[in-house]
């Protein structure tokens, strides 16, 4: 059976329909002129795994599934697990993203003027938006804003980014977890539930290891300080071992972080309480940064005060995160992740 830690339980979206939803612009030769406000924001998805053999998440009020068969055949794959995810949802509906509209935009909306929503890559990162959303087709993201415009909804299929399969970097393991994805770490992590003597205790998070580039030697660091990498699973009950000199990782929960020895000593922390073996206790988290820019929807009508009042630009450094504004329901943990980045060593 597959146990969730859940730490936060925010309310789902009442809907997630997109009937009345237009797609939104791709292409920066389609609009003219400057924008009436700017918004980098970067949103995120956790799914987890549940005993029914699936991969899910519930958003809005809809269930999105991808099956063990799929992702063991397709994880190298994110356009064959992006359509496996459009086949298992019963409404054939979008994943809807939320984001909070500049007030200058909201304003200028409330004036009975409409505006256009084109969407690009984050600046600051060099993730593609064809690389984390299906983009071609009826597939293409669209947009609505809620009745007070203080809300913007994106509607869109997101893809999933993995470099592999357990089963090639964690010896030992002779159970259905040789088949869990391992999450890109420019896309995102995998995270555990984290368990003590038959207690829960949090969650941890990780990638593999990797090494400095000034290294002169075979030295090896988690992506993120306090991060279980999959190199510090000992074996298919979800034991842990030291590796490289690292004998701690970092667990969250709903009160903050703290720091746990793993390997000989640690008191028996471990991922699950013998559930790893059938993949329990085991999500993947995935990023997807975005720019948001508001256009009027004919040009020459934005006037002064609304380019005074625009809210400034934000740049977001790479694999860093600003403004999560998704609202997720029990079925996914809360994800710790503000002013976090890759490789983040003194």
């Amino acid at each position: 059976m597959a146990i969730l830690y859940v730490f936060f339980f925010p309310s789902g979206s009442a809907s997630a329909k997109s009937s009345d939803a237009v797609p939104v612009l791709l292409d920066t030769t389609k609009v003219t002129g400057e924008p009436i406000a700017k918004k980098t924001s970067q949103q995120s998805l956790e799914l987890w795994h549940y005993s029914g053999g699936y991969w899910g998440f519930t958003l809005g009020g809809i269930e999105y599934r991808i099956y063990d068969s799929a992702m063991k055949s397709n994880w190298n794959s994110a356009d064959a697990l992006v359509n496996e995810l459009m086949r298992n949802n019963q409404f054939k509906e979008k994943v809807r993203f939320e984001f909070s509209v500049p007030e200058n935009v909201k304003q200028y909306l409330k004036s009975g003027r409409n505006v256009k929503l084109l969407l690009k890559k984050a600046d600051g990162s060099n993730i593609d938006l064809k690389q984390i959303f299906k983009t071609d087709g009826d597939a293409i993201p669209k947009y609505e804003f809620s009745k007070d415009y203080s809300t913007v909804y994106l509607y869109t299929w997101p893809k999933f980014k993995f470099n592999g399969l357990y089963g090639e970097s964690v010896s030992g393991l002779t159970g259905r977890n040789n088949n869990i994805p391992k999450v890109h770490p420019t896309y995102g992590y995998n995270v555990y539930a984290i368990w003590k003597n038959g207690s829960s205790i949090g969650y941890a998070k990780g990638n593999s290891l990797y090494q400095r580039n000034d290294a002169s030697n075979s030295v090896y660091y988690p992506q993120r300080k306090g991060d279980l990498a999959y190199e510090f699973i000992k074996d298919d009950i979800g034991r842990l071992k030291t590796e490289g000199g690292y004998d701690k990782i970092l667990v969250f929960d709903k009160n903050g972080e703290k720091w746990y020895n793993i390997g000989s000593g640690s008191n028996d922390v471990r991922i699950g309480w013998y559930t790893f073996k059938d993949v329990g206790a085991v999500g993947i988290h995935l990023w997807y940064p975005v720019q948001l820019e508001f256009y009027p929807e004919k040009d020459g009508n934005i006037t002064a005060d609304l380019i005074a009042a625009a809210e400034p630009d934000i740049v977001l450094p790479p694999n860093q995160t600003q403004d999560i504004e998704v609202t997720l329901d029990s079925s996914a943990s809360e994800a710790f992740l503000e002013g976090e980045q890759l490789h983040n060593w003194q």
